[in-house]
């Protein structure tokens, strides 16, 4: 699993016939040929894993983003427009067991407008494969079943008929 926290910030307003700032993500082999869209966002949009031909899809389908307090860098909290969100993406499986590259890009219109958007908190988070965490849960179970409880100290009688 690929977890960060990702942001946009822009004074930009969408126009029509506008090209606006793009900031955008993907996570690929070193090779460049398998590769996950994660991100596209600009003034008016954020498409999140948007679908590409030929590029990868996540493989648990489309994950729902959690919005988080902005956290942009202090030079960026005077811009109109500023979100964020903490992202969580599964690893499509041609991309498991290799190394993998984060890219990102941002395209920049080049008017007097400013936009910028960062990521930050990147990181891999290893998962069990179904079958073992499967396995790991049903001994977790029958642990706790074949447990006898012990009374606690001093509540077993005492010699003589009286509990202490």
């Amino acid at each position: 699993m690929l977890e960060f926290d990702v942001g946009w910030s822009s004074s930009e307003a969408p126009e029509e016939g506008r090209i606006l700032d793009q900031f955008n993500g993907t996570l690929s082999d070193l090779s460049g040929r398998n590769t996950l869209p994660l991100f596209s966002w600009t003034a008016s949009s954020l498409d999140l894993f948007p679908r590409l031909p030929g590029f990868l899809s996540p493989p648990q389908g489309i994950p729902e983003p959690a919005s988080i307090p902005a956290k942009p860098p202090i030079e960026l909290l005077l811009l109109d427009t500023t979100l964020s969100f903490h992202l969580a993406v599964a690893i499509p499986a041609e991309l498991m067991g290799r190394p993998v590259r984060l890219n990102l890009s941002f395209y920049d219109n080049l008017d007097d407008t400013p936009s910028e958007g960062w990521i930050s908190g990147a990181r891999l988070v290893p998962e069990p494969p179904p079958l073992a965490a499967a396995i790991l849960c049903t001994a977790v179970l029958l642990f706790r079943r074949r447990r006898t409880p012990t009374p606690p100290s001093g509540s077993a009688p005492r010699p003589g008929g009286r509990a202490g």
